[in-house]
């Protein structure tokens, strides 16, 4: 692929992140917890937000206080305290900008060629789920850079071995502390990150420097974030203090009484293509059936809105209205949604395909804590758990994986089909990128 074709991609990808995030008739954006009133609060009281501060406020508070410079000079601007709001976009915008940018030097770090490479990241560019957190000024947008970052920084320290230094430890420290401080499903990556140094510790040789490394990396990682949770548990008897109905996935003696809710067998498309229709009413997203299977939201919340923005009363009362019913052709959701299958399909096949390579086990690690973690949180509530943003920095070692199934495919597939595996992957991203034009011009 030339250069004039990926800074086409790119082009493309930036004015219709731009253009999603500009055009929210909300001005906190395509989000739907509001997380501007902490960014508010912390503008007013200069500091962070206690936990009953507000709705949101029982989240870690660094959102909060990246979120207050941009505030800041969002009122200078505007000279109106609602209107400045508008400003919180950037921090998602740059946030977005280094998932990708993460996603790019993980491709890199393996030595990927160029043409795979370029199709992987242009990939990630046109990823709906990024696209619409790029305009959703919000915590997960801004635990995805973080955590991405620490992905690409993880597979960096296990690749350089023995060069590895006391600086990439504590660089790792320093990303998992972010993180944590944060949202607490960073907690996944400090797990990784223990994991990996800790095999190498008990592996040997040079144990004394990978246990000096193992112990830089927890000090820093509670040096950054210790103080919310000393403070979390000081005042609210509890580790991850949370609004609603996620406080009970976070309970470990919960009973995982919501289990049953939860479909971990099916992958239907038609039903969710239902909800974009007129006939479909305006319920909430969760009164859906089809909701409650699990693969088939998070794939259509990957590769669509799942009707969440587009169709007014998908979130139900409040002050979450402003989000009208968009004109949307079912036939190109349908057709995003069938494509998104061909990079999993990939990633799947560049699993099973890269298995024994040791350099990537940490990544693979990484993932599958995450997973658990999050589907275990999951059976833990009855509604509203589903949300494919809270997996957004798994995306770099899925485009990973994406392209190494490409590589194995490309290996095995008759020479007849040349470059088609390729430019089917690029057609993705195509497919991907329309979408999000169509909604933006619905």
């Amino acid at each position: 692929m030339g250069r004039r074709l990926v800074l086409s991609m790119v082009a493309l990808a930036g004015a219709g992140w731009i253009a999603l995030a500009f055009s929210s008739p909300a001005l906190y954006g395509w989000v739907y917890d509001p997380y501007y009133q902490g960014v508010m609060w912390s503008y007013g009281h200069g500091g962070a937000p206690p936990a009953d501060a507000c709705w949101v406020c029982a989240h870690p508070p660094l959102f909060f206080l990246a979120g207050t410079p941009f505030y800041a000079v969002g009122k200078l601007i505007t000279g109106h305290p609602t209107r400045a709001l508008r400003l919180l976009t950037v921090m998602s915008l740059l946030s977005a900008a280094i998932v990708v940018l993460s996603t790019d030097r993980l491709l890199r770090l393996f030595r990927v060629r160029r043409p795979e490479r370029l199709a992987g990241t242009g990939l990630a560019l046109a990823f709906p789920c990024l696209a619409f957190s790029a305009g959703g000024p919000e915590a997960d947008i801004l635990l995805a850079a973080l955590m991405a970052a620490f992905a690409y920084q993880l597979a960096r320290y296990h690749v350089r071995g023995r060069r590895a230094t006391w600086r990439d430890a504590a660089g790792l420290g320093a990303l998992c502390g972010l993180g944590l401080l944060t949202k607490y499903s960073a907690a996944a990556g400090l797990l990784a990150a223990t994991v990996v140094i800790g095999v190498r510790v008990l592996r040997g040789p040079e144990r004394p420097r990978w246990l000096a490394h193992g112990l830089l990396l927890v000090a820093v990682t509670f040096t950054v974030c210790g103080w919310r949770y000393v403070e979390n548990v000081r005042l609210h008897g509890r580790l991850f203090p949370a609004n609603g109905s996620a406080q009970e996935g976070f309970d470990l003696r919960e009973n995982r009484a919501f289990a049953h809710r939860w479909d971990f067998t099916s992958l239907s498309f038609l039903p969710v293509l239902e909800l974009y229709r007129p006939r479909s009413g305006d319920r909430m997203l969760t009164e859906y059936p089809v909701y409650h299977e699990v693969w088939t939201t998070l794939h259509a919340q990957s590769w669509s809105d799942m009707s969440f923005f587009s169709v007014r009363g998908r979130h139900g009362g409040g002050t979450h209205q402003p989000y009208r019913t968009r004109r949307l052709w079912v036939p190109l959701v349908a057709l995003v949604l069938g494509a998104g299958l061909y990079p999993t399909a990939l990633a799947i096949l560049g699993l099973l395909a890269t298995l024994r390579r040791r350099t990537l086990w940490p990544l693979l690690l990484f993932g599958c804590i995450t997973l658990a973690a999050y589907l275990w949180w999951v059976i833990g509530q009855a509604d509203w758990a589903l949300k494919t943003k809270y997996l957004l920095f798994l995306l770099p070692p899925y485009v990973l994986f994406a392209v190494f199934g490409l590589r194995a495919l490309r290996s095995v597939a008759p020479r007849t089909l040349g470059d088609a595996p390729l430019a089917a992957l690029l057609s993705v991203a195509l497919t991907s990128e329309a979408f999000v034009w169509m909604f933006i011009l619905g």
